[in-house]
């Protein structure tokens, strides 16, 4: 699994690569949103590739839980978007991560990978 660690609602850079207006988080955003916000565009590796889920987490609290259909390239420097929908409530991965604590404590602005299997269900 995917650890999207993203920082307070911003306006996004000018060469944004998704054509974003603004990236981050604030209280009030629909799950789509969130997903659109957080979404990319991040230096994600070739393991990022082989995971079928990440989670949006801002200051310590998972605020969106994306299943993944793909990877994919945004820009000349390698940044890579997800691609995939944010899942709802009954979902098994929505219900045992979303709203819970930050399976891993790195700050805003970061990619962690997390092992999925190592929290009790």
């Amino acid at each position: 699994m995917i650890q999207i660690n993203i920082k307070s609602w911003q306006q996004a850079k000018a060469n944004d690569g998704l054509d974003r207006k603004h990236t981050g988080w604030v209280e009030g955003m629909t799950p789509e949103e969130v997903y659109e916000a957080a979404r990319g565009c991040w230096p994600l590796g070739e393991q990022a590739d082989r995971e079928k889920f990440a989670v949006v987490v801002h200051k310590g609290v998972v605020r969106c839980v994306i299943e993944i259909d793909r990877i994919d390239t945004t820009s000349e420097d390698g940044r890579r978007a997800i691609v995939g929908r944010p899942v709802k409530a009954g979902h098994p991965f929505h219900d045992r991560w979303y709203a819970m604590s930050a399976p891993s404590d790195r700050g805003g602005g970061s990619i962690t990978y997390i092992d999925d299997t190592a929290k009790p269900v």
